[in-house]
């Protein structure tokens, strides 16, 4: 039986021996593949900076080659359905286990398997045991959820505005820049990086933001008039204030968020001088001259603006917010007399634009039903008004649309007779100047325009917002 024995191990080390590197061949019939006992499939590690130096070892059951051969064994790792097309090394050994460290797993993960860092990466692991002259026998597929680490990377950096500066803005200088810039981030993955500029009022850990862009490049500048309106329009802060103020740039990829350190500087806001106002009291709010809705002055004796009706009534204007001064009641259509004991005008429940020369005692009143987006940068071209939503209560026009690069105008009624563009184009808040350019919209998106048309509280001027969503 011995001899039986040692003659087919001879014959099979002279059939290995006869065949080329190209012809591998079973030596026996009954031969077992290696079998991995851990990690066992389903498992998941989550690599951490804390861990990465711990071990990760894989184990497994030798395989049976029915002889006693000398046989090297590869662990190797693939993302799921790949099916080891290109697979990443862990080791190689002779023994029945591999050992490396979790930062080593790591590495091999992002850099051979190009996954990307903390995220989950669905991966495969297998062994396959080789030796020379047979073929290889190779392990069923283990499944495993390894979810990566990486640095996220460096944030980004404000150069501009310096910290404890101070900005002073008045009439003389509303149409200057006031420049912010910062080093670029640096992200442990590729990607395209936006940057949004953030501005909150000192100790209040940004509860409340205005927005001052948004860009993919390293700087951006607004002007004076803009900076007033974030910090006293959407901070709510007074005019003619030493306003502390706090900026912060957010940079953001598709998978990762990086936040610059909090620069601290002074925002000394203009002294906006209150307009002049006529008051519009009537049956809509219970004739009540302190609590009515005003229209402000644009000229000498000249007062404009809107007013909306939730139902038909009658009013009047008044010089002050009490009946103890002038009032301006019915006429004649178009015609106004300060007689106080003359009825006040009758008006149909809309939205109205109203005109008043309090020398010659004269008036318009145009219903205006839509205020709408019009231009390059909307879907309507320059042919057909984009109509926004009104909103009573916050008496402002809004909406939520998607634009392209172009020209951007505002206009009432689908028509040019009530049209309004702004003062500098590439402000994305200030006020709306009747019949004047067109804001440049400067890249695709979602935006929220906003326009609001009062003017009897500060900033006194109607204007508009753009928000890129």
């Amino acid at each position: 039986m011995k001899l039986y024995k040692y003659l087919s191990f001879f014959l099979c080390v002279l059939l290995i021996e006869a065949c080329t590197d190209d012809s591998k061949v079973m030596v026996s019939d009954e031969v077992s593949s290696p079998i991995v006992s851990t990690p066992t499939s389903g498992s998941a590690l989550v690599i951490t900076e804390d861990n990465l130096e711990d071990n990760w070892t894989v184990t497994w059951e030798e395989a049976d080659y029915g002889v006693n051969l000398a046989v090297t064994y590869l662990v190797e790792i693939d993302f799921k359905d790949n099916v080891f097309y290109s697979p990443a090394i862990v080791g190689s050994t002779q023994e029945s286990s591999v050992t490396v460290t979790i930062a080593e797993l790591n590495d091999l993960i992002l850099a051979e398997l190009n996954q990307d860092p903390n995220v989950l990466a669905e991966v495969e692991l297998r062994i396959v045991a080789q030796s020379e002259g047979v073929s290889d026998l190779i392990s069923d597929v283990v499944a495993l959820d390894v979810t990566t680490f990486g640095d996220d990377g460096t944030p980004p950096v404000l150069t501009s505005p310096a910290a404890s500066s101070a900005t002073s803005i008045d009439d003389s200088n509303l149409s200057d820049q006031f420049a912010m810039a910062w080093d670029a981030a640096e992200f442990s993955s590729a990607g395209d990086v936006t940057y949004v500029i953030e501005a909150a009022v000192a100790g209040t850990d940004f509860a409340t933001t205005a927005i001052l862009g948004k860009t993919t490049e390293t700087s951006l500048a607004i002007t004076n008039e803009a900076l007033n309106y974030y910090v006293v329009g959407n901070l709510g802060q007074n005019e003619a204030t030493a306003v502390e103020t706090e900026i912060r740039i957010k940079a953001i990829t598709s998978t990762t968020e990086l936040m610059s350190e909090v620069i601290s500087f002074t925002v000394n806001t203009l002294d906006a001088t209150e307009k002049g106002v006529l008051w519009t009291p009537g049956s809509h709010q219970g004739w009540d001259p302190s609590t009515a809705g005003t229209i402000s002055q644009v000229g000498d004796h000249l007062f404009e603006g809107y007013m909306y009706f939730a139902e038909g009534a009658g009013f009047k204007f008044t010089s002050n917010p009490d009946w103890d001064h002038t009032n301006f009641g019915y006429e004649s259509d178009g015609v106004l007399t300060k007689d106080g004991t003359k009825d006040g005008l009758s008006i149909e429940a809309g939205y109205y634009k109203f005109k008043v020369d309090t020398s010659a005692l004269t008036y318009e009143a145009v219903q205006v039903t839509s205020f709408g987006l019009i231009g390059t940068a909307t879907v309507g071209g320059w042919d057909t008004s984009t109509d926004m939503t009104y909103d009573p209560d916050a008496n402002t026009w809004s909406i939520t649309t998607d634009l392209v690069v172009g020209a951007l105008k505002f206009r009432a009624d689908n028509d040019w007779a009530i049209n309004y563009g702004v003062k500098d184009i590439n402000a994305k808040r200030g006020p709306l100047v009747f019949d004047a350019a067109s804001f440049d919209i400067k890249a695709d998106g979602n935006y929220t325009v906003i326009l609001s048309f009062e003017s009897g509280s500060s900033p006194y001027e109607f204007n508009y917002e753009i928000i890129e969503n």
